[in-house]
Parts: C-alpha cells; structure tokens; sequence
C-alpha cells in the first residue's frame, strides 16, 4: 500500500510501532504535526489519506494566532478510517478566524499516508524567476526568461521561484541531437527524442526516408516541419540534400 495517491511523493507518518524515536509505545497517543504557511481564512482545506489499520486516526485544527502546537486549539474534524490501504478525500472549510492550519496524529498502529495536501496560502507566491535544471544539477542562474537553450544533450527540468520558496521541478524532457545536426545554408535537420524537425526548407521538398529505404513522410513547399517517428536511423532528403539522422 506504500505507494502515492498520484505523482511519486507523499507525506507518511510512521506510528509509535514498539517505540518511537522519543520512547512512545504503540499504546500511547501519536503527537505528530504538519503545520501549514498562513492561510486565507473561510477557504477550503482538502487533502487525500490512506492508512494500514482501521484503528489510525488524526485531527484538523487551526489557529487563529501563531505555528506553535499549543496554539492550535480549534478542532474542525477528526479523521478515522473505515478500511485499510484504501485512499479517502477529506476536505474542510477553514474557520473565518484561521490563520493556519495542521493535520495532528492522535493514533498510529503503524502507519498513515497523506497526499494532495490543497490549501490558499494568505499571501500571494510572487514569481521571481525560473530555474532550469540539467540531471540534477542547476543549469543557469535564476532567469526570467521563459525560453532557454539547451546546454547540450541530457535531461532537462524547470522550477518556479518564488518569494516563498522554490516549487518542485517539472516533467522532463530529453534533449538530443542525434547523429547529426546539419546545416546546409539556411536549411537545418534535427533528430531529437522521437522526432525529426526540419527548420528553415525554404520550400524544398523533404522526403523522410528509413534505414532500409521505405518512405516515411513527404512534405512539398515546406518550411519548418516536425515528423514524429519511433526511434530509429532515418534518412532526410531536404531538397537536393540528403542526411543521415539518429532519432532517439
């Protein structure tokens, strides 16, 4: 049952099974928190759980001054759960004199699982720029341009800055040049990741061919056209020019 309710991440709490890092045994009460940035009072709070023993409970609370766990003294809703390993919605309307909110465990026989954590923070993120990344390491400097070059082949992701932080990265995307990247006057021949683009034709005729010689695709009076194709050798005639492309 250890797995997402969506995407790859999520939150698990993990029960005082035995004894916790503090001596709590499984017959003591859980006393865990999330606490959330400052929220905008009277909007909704909804988040996704899941948990492997039905006798698994937490709390909903807010309060309407500081992030301290004593301060938290409005219960909005107590979470249990009617079967195990099954993923279930919860969602509240925040109180008017909340100011932030938390999910407290009250008991864990072993483990709770929480996801799609959704709230409206009091401030508005603003945006400073992005963040691209190739593998893991960051590419550039912070920029607010919303198209970057490349840096040569790999994978790249990007991020949001923000003034409150850093968003998480988004889907990846490889980049590659294939074999070749030729350029024959104006003309340009790109085998990239499951395409082949053709960029400035100039209105020549472009056939793409495969390795073993069968015809692909056929554009007349074209100029800048995308050919989707499985992976492959491809051989691209651009007018009177003929190149060898690796597609990944």
């Amino acid at each position: 049952m250890w797995k997402p309710y969506e995407g790859e991440k999520c939150l698990i709490h993990f029960g005082n099974y035995g004894a916790d890092a503090e001596g709590r045994t499984n017959n003591e009460a859980d006393d865990d928190w999330f606490i959330s940035p400052e929220v905008k009072s009277g909007t909704e709070f909804s988040f996704m759980t899941s948990a492997n023993e039905a006798t698994n409970s937490i709390e909903i609370l807010t309060s309407s001054t500081d992030q301290e766990p004593e301060s938290f003294t409005n219960k909005v809703k107590t979470v249990t759960y009617d079967a195990t390993a099954t993923w279930q919605e919860v969602k509240v309307t925040l109180p008017a004199d909340a100011k932030y909110v938390a999910i407290h465990t009250v008991l864990d026989g072993f483990g709770t699982m929480i996801d799609n954590i959704k709230y409206t923070e009091a401030k508005a993120p603003k945006l400073l720029g992005y963040n691209v990344y190739k593998g893991t390491e960051q590419n550039s400097e912070t920029t607010t341009a919303t198209a970057a070059k490349a840096q040569g082949n790999g994978s790249y992701a990007v991020s949001a800055v923000y003034d409150l932080g850093e968003s998480e990265l988004s889907n990846t995307v490889a980049v590659t040049s294939g074999i070749s990247e030729i350029t024959s006057g104006q003309a340009k021949v790109i085998g990239g990741n499951g395409t082949i683009s053709i960029i400035n034709a100039n209105g020549s005729e472009v056939n793409i061919f495969s390795a073993s010689g069968q015809a692909i695709s056929k554009v007349a009076n074209a100029g800048n056209e995308t050919v989707s194709v499985p992976a492959g050798i491809y051989i691209a005639k651009v007018g009177n020019k003929t190149y060898k492309i690796t597609v990944k």
